[in-house]
């Protein structure tokens, strides 16, 4: 696992993501063989100011919801050559809403990571006006419910890599990487991504 932040200002200027974390429970096997995830994928922020109490991690809070809102996002998965993400999806106000593939953002991640010959980036971007639904699983971590289908899988476990950064930004400037693990014995699976952060 592995995790990269460098080289932006990030909104609001008062937080610095430090790691993220996945957590799956009980995958089911689809009809052309792969596997369906459901769970939350969670970001920690930190402030680059000590105290300040509960006003200050609400000013924190605040001041990434509407960097996110402002920039919007784009995500990359790498995934085997002979494999699809028939779904990618995120709980949103109204229900899950499904992350929409993006050429240019796929393009972007192959002349920024190299992959083995047998894996490939696939690109996402999400639909317009919608919003993912955060929650605060502590004061600095915001949560958001994800879908995941990948098929097929032929071989468990596989660990995908996945990059996300914001909208208005280029993956080589700010990034942050996470894993994924598609698994289908274990109930619950948790991995975590840890930062170094300049």
């Amino acid at each position: 696992m592995g995790s990269q932040i460098g080289g932006a200002t990030q909104p609001g200027g008062a937080f610095s993501f430090v790691g993220a974390t996945s957590e799956t429970k009980t995958p089911t096997r689809t009809a052309a063989n792969g596997l369906a995830l459901e769970g939350k994928w969670c970001f920690t922020l930190k402030r680059k100011q000590t105290g300040g109490g509960a006003a200050a991690t609400k000013k924190t809070r605040q001041a990434y919801l509407d960097g996110v809102e402002a920039r919007r996002y784009k995500i990359g998965l790498k995934i085997k050559q002979t494999q699809t993400v028939d779904e990618l999806s995120f709980q949103g106000r109204n229900g899950f809403f499904q992350m929409v593939p993006d050429p240019a953002v796929t393009n972007e991640l192959n002349i920024a990571f190299s992959a083995d010959p047998e894996d490939k980036w696939v690109g996402f971007l999400p639909p317009p006006n919608v919003k993912r639904k955060p929650t605060w699983k502590d004061k600095l971590t915001v949560c958001y419910r994800y879908k995941l289908t990948v098929s097929p899988v032929n071989r468990v476990p596989q660990a995908i890599v996945a990059v996300t950064t914001y909208g208005d930004l280029a993956i080589t400037a700010h990034h942050l990487k996470s894993v994924l693990l598609l698994a289908d014995q274990e109930k619950i699976v948790r991995t975590g991504t840890f930062a170094l952060v300049p």
